[in-house]
Order: C-alpha cells, then sequence, then structure tokens
C-alpha cells in the first residue's frame, strides 16, 4: 500500500514538472493568405504544436510574441525557416511551429 501511494504521488509530481514552454501560448495572431481561402487567422496558438495549414498558402504575416517556423510539408518535419515576431513571408508553407526565440 505504501509503495502504491508514493508511486502514484510520484507520477503526479512528475506530471505537474512540465516546462512553462511546453504549454504556453503565443500571444497573438497568425494571418495567412492563400488563393482559394483568402485570409486566416490562427488565434493564440499553443507553443510547440505543429499546425497543418492548407497547402495553397503563398504568404504569412506572424503577429504573435513567438518566433513562427514555417515548413513546406504538413507535419513540420522537413527543414523550415523562422518568421520572427512582425515579420512576413511569401513562402509556399503548409505547416506552422511556434517556439521561444
Amino acid at each position: 500500500m505504501t509503495f502504491t501511494a508514493l508511486s502514484t504521488a510520484a507520477l503526479l509530481i512528475g506530471a505537474t514538472a512540465i516546462p512553462a514552454s511546453a504549454s504556453s501560448v503565443a500571444h497573438g495572431s497568425f494571418y495567412t493568405s492563400d488563393l482559394v481561402n483568402g485570409y486566416n487567422e490562427l488565434k493564440d496558438p499553443t507553443t510547440g504544436a505543429c499546425y497543418t495549414l492548407t497547402p495553397t498558402i503563398l504568404s504569412a504575416h506572424n503577429d504573435t510574441d513567438r518566433t513562427a517556423v514555417v515548413y513546406s510539408d504538413p507535419y513540420c518535419y522537413l527543414a523550415g525557416f523562422r518568421v520572427d515576431p512582425g515579420n512576413t513571408t511569401t513562402f509556399q508553407l503548409w505547416s506552422v511551429r511556434f517556439v521561444d526565440a
């Protein structure tokens, strides 16, 4: 019984020890423009998550407080490049991930 209680307590403590950046939010909006849907907004995205966008996006503006890394594949896997807060890109992107600068 004591071992089970200690194991459960250790799991609970470990679960709360997640770094703040793993669940933080990139405050602001990430705007995209594409030929099919016009303008779109991704509001307050979660830092570290990969967001798959439509493959027809031709430009994006990062109006968040985090750096956006944009990718030409839908899984944030292939080599990406940075779009710092306040900057715009005219790269044909398919996915985006927000990271701490």
